[in-house]
C-alpha cells in the first residue's frame, strides 16, 4: 500500500501534482487500484477526475468529513491509498442509480464486471450510497447472495451536507445513488477488526418497536418515533441533530444487538435510519464518552499492529464518534497516528456507516453494517 494526499481545494492542477509527487511510480507493480477518501469539495473542482486520468487505474472511494494518513490529519483532505501487486488482480465498477430496489442495479453490476472473471474474489471494498429508503445492510445482503458471502469492507459516504454532498466515487465521478465496488482476486488474506457499540454504556428505556418498514422506524410504544423521543427529552420537536452522537441500539428477540444512526425524520413522524431494524426488538441509546472512544481506538489499533506486521491498514470510524468528541474531533486521528507511527501505511476516515465482516451468532462470519463503531481492514 502506497499513500498520498493533498489539502489543496482551490487549484486542481496543484492538488494532482502534490498527490502524484508522493507516489513512487517505480514501486508500482503490474496491477494497481486506488481507494480514495476526500472532502466533497474535491469532486467539485475536478481533482478526482484529473487524478484518475493521470494514474490510469481504477480509483474507488467516498466522501468523508475528516481523514488522515501519515503526514496529514484534516477535515479538508484527499487521501489516496494505492494497492499494487504483481499477483493480485483488481476489478471495479459502479452500479446504475438506485431508487427503491437494491437488487437490480447491484446484480447488473456484478454480472457485467465481476462474474466474467470466472473466479471468486478474495474480498470486496464496498461503498454504498446514502439512500433514505434503503438500509445499508440491504446492499450487503444482495452482494452476499451474488458472491456467496465474500468478505466486504467499506463505508457509507458522509459529508457536512449529508443529502447533497455524500458521494460514492468511481474513476473521477461522484455518485449520489450508486454502489461502487472494488474486488481483489488472488492471494489476499485480510484481517478485520471492529469495535462495536459499548453495550455496557447504554441508556435503557422501556421502549418497544411497534412499527417498522425496512430502515424506517415508524412507531415506538405505539407513538410516532419522533414523539416518543421528544417525550423522554432526547429531542425537541422534529430536530434530530441531537441524535448525531447518540445512535439507536436495538435488542431483537433473537440475533445480535445492532446500532443504527438517524438520517432524518420521515413524513409520518418516524425516523429514517442507516440500516434495517428488527421488527420485534426493544430500543435503547448509546451513551459513549470521548474518553471511551479514544481508549477503544487505541486498544484496537495496538491489536491491529500486532497482526499487521508492516501490512497496510484502512480504518473507518463512525461520524457519531467524531461528533461526540466535539471540539476535540481530531483527537481520534491523532491517537491513530501516534500508535501507528511509521510501522504501517494507513488511512483513517469517518463514515456514515461502517461495513465490515464480523463474527455472528453460531461462530460464523458475516458482513455487517455497523454504526457508532471503529473498524479496521489489514492487507
Amino acid at each position: 500500500m502506497l499513500t498520498a494526499y493533498t489539502e489543496e481545494t482551490e487549484d486542481a492542477g496543484r492538488a494532482v501534482s502534490e498527490v502524484l509527487a508522493m507516489i513512487d511510480r517505480g514501486r508500482l507493480s503490474k496491477n494497481s487500484a486506488g481507494i480514495l477518501h476526500c472532502h466533497s469539495d474535491f469532486l467539485g473542482i475536478g481533482v478526482v477526475g484529473a487524478l484518475h486520468d493521470a494514474l490510469g487505474f481504477d480509483i474507488v472511494g467516498c466522501t468523508t468529513i475528516s481523514s488522515s494518513a501519515r503526514g496529514v490529519m484534516s477535515k479538508k483532505a484527499m487521501v489516496l491509498s494505492v494497492l499494487t501487486s504483481d499477483d493480485v488482480v483488481f476489478a471495479a465498477g459502479a452500479s446504475a442509480s438506485i431508487f427503491d430496489d437494491a437488487a437490480g442495479p447491484v446484480e447488473e453490476l456484478y454480472r457485467k464486471v465481476f462474474a466474467p472473471i470466472g473466479s471468486r474474489p478474495a474480498m470486496f471494498f464496498a461503498f454504498v450510497p446514502r439512500v433514505c429508503d434503503i438500509g445499508g445492510d440491504e446492499f450487503l445482503r444482495v452482494l452476499d447472495g451474488l458472491s456467496e458471502n465474500v468478505p466486504a469492507f467499506g463505508s457509507i459516504p458522509i459529508s457536512n451536507d449529508p443529502d447533497s454532498g455524500s458521494r460514492t466515487i468511481y474513476n473521477g465521478m461522484g455518485y449520489g445513488m450508486s454502489v461502487v465496488l472494488l474486488a481483489l482476486y488472488g492471494d489476499v488474506d485480510p484481517d478485520f477488526l471492529s469495535v462495536p457499540v459499548d453495550y455496557k454504556i447504554i441508556l435503557r428505556q422501556k421502549a418497544l418497536v411497534t412499527g417498522v418498514t425496512k430502515n424506517i422506524l415508524h412507531t415506538v410504544n405505539n407513538m410516532p418515533a419522533v414523539k416518543y423521543l421528544e417525550s423522554i427529552g432526547l429531542i425537541r420537536g422534529n430536530d434530530v441533530t441531537g441524535l448525531e452522537s447518540m445512535p439507536l441500539v436495538f435488542y431483537p428477540e433473537d440475533g445480535a444487538v445492532i446500532a443504527r444512526a438517524c438520517m432524518k425524520v420521515a413524513p409520518d413522524g418516524g425516523l429514517v435510519l442507516t440500516g434495517t431494524v428488527p421488527k420485534r426488538s426493544t430500543l435503547a441509546f448509546s451513551a459513549t464518552s470521548p474518553d471511551a472512544i479514544l481508549r477503544s481506538t487505541e486498544d484496537k489499533v495496538w491489536e491491529a499492529l500486532a497482526l499487521a506486521r508492516g501490512r497496510g491498514m484502512l480504518m473507518y470510524s463512525c461520524a457519531s464518534r467524531f461528533w461526540t468528541l466535539g471540539l476535540d474531533g481530531m483527537k481520534e486521528h491523532k491517537k491513530v497516528g501516534e500508535c501507528i507511527g511509521k510501522a504501517s501505511a494507513y488511512c483513517m476516515a469517518y463514515s456514515g456507516g461502517e461495513l465490515c465482516p464480523s463474527c455472528a451468532p453460531g461462530g460464523r462470519t458475516e458482513n455487517m453494517l455497523f454504526n457508532d463503531s471503529f473498524v479496521i481492514c489489514i492487507l
